[in-house]
């Protein structure tokens, strides 16, 4: 997964398709809430890498408001575990 989000997630944003992001990481961060704590070590390098990919998304003025605001409230759920 955490190839995933350093190359293939940073490819979909490239390539502007930032709905797709926004729906990829939503995806990741239910993974990273309900399973990954769990059962992976690296858990923290993927939740790290994962924020840095929300900040890119972020970055683009593509997205409303409510669909970075949900993507928020996931990482705040994250956040919470930590």
């Amino acid at each position: 997964m955490e190839d995933f989000l350093i190359h293939d997630i940073s490819d979909v944003l490239s390539s502007g398709e930032y709905d797709l992001a926004c729906h990829l990481l939503s995806r990741i961060a239910d993974v990273l809430n309900d399973e990954v704590a769990s059962t992976y070590d690296s858990w923290d390098n993927l939740v790290d890498e994962f924020f840095e990919q929300v900040d890119v998304l972020s970055a683009s003025i593509h997205l409303d408001a409510d669909r970075m605001n949900d993507l928020y409230s996931r990482m705040d759920v994250i956040n919470d575990l930590l």
